[in-house]
């Protein structure tokens, strides 16, 4: 019998099931700042989710917003629509929480990495890929140490009566920037 493998890239917008009181603030957040009935996974697991739950944060005052964290967020709100951006706003949030000098980034990437790791564990739940799950995707490589902590994996697990069945599915993270074009140009070179 061929193991069943899975590898996250899109998540198929997926509503965002929060999992904790911080996480139903962060929704209600959601709504009302984006005038919207209805929060879909990506708007907090992704790149841009990552900039939106540290302005959650930082709206809620959750800790004081450091001088540069601050700055970099503003040229790049005020870059919003303009064709050429200077500042990765999610890539400034994650090198701050990696080099632990910012609180709100670091309870940011908490946040995400958690939400990340549960959606993942849904998936692998729907679909029980014994050969593997594997997570794709810029973000995850360059997180790798923080993918590889307790929030993601106990997030993935965290599934009541039926935990013991991801407990038989290894999960990897590719680390490939360009696996989505090898993809593409193996899949060309088949037809």
């Amino acid at each position: 019998r061929r193991q069943r493998q899975m590898c996250i890239r899109d998540r198929g917008h997926a509503d965002f099931a929060p999992r904790s009181e911080l996480e139903f603030q962060l929704l209600r957040y959601l709504l009302d700042k984006h005038q919207i009935s209805r929060v879909s996974v990506e708007r907090v697991v992704s790149g841009q989710g990552i900039v939106a739950i540290y302005q959650f944060l930082r709206d809620r005052e959750f800790a004081h917003e450091s001088d540069d964290i601050a700055e970099a967020i503003s040229t790049w709100e005020r870059q919003t629509g303009l064709q050429t951006k200077t500042v990765d706003p999610a890539a400034v949030i994650a090198t701050a929480a990696a080099e632990e000098r910012d609180r709100i980034c670091q309870k940011a990437m908490e946040i995400f990495v958690s939400a990340y790791g549960a959606e993942a564990g849904n998936l692998a739940l729907k679909l029980l890929p014994y050969g593997g799950l594997y997570v794709a995707g810029g973000i995850a490589g360059k997180n790798l140490s923080l993918m590889k902590s307790g929030p993601f994996m106990q997030a993935f697990s965290h599934k009541g009566r039926v935990s013991p069945l991801l407990d038989k599915v290894p999960v990897y993270v590719v680390l490939n920037p360009q696996v989505g074009l090898i993809g593409a140009a193996l899949r060309a070179a088949t037809t």
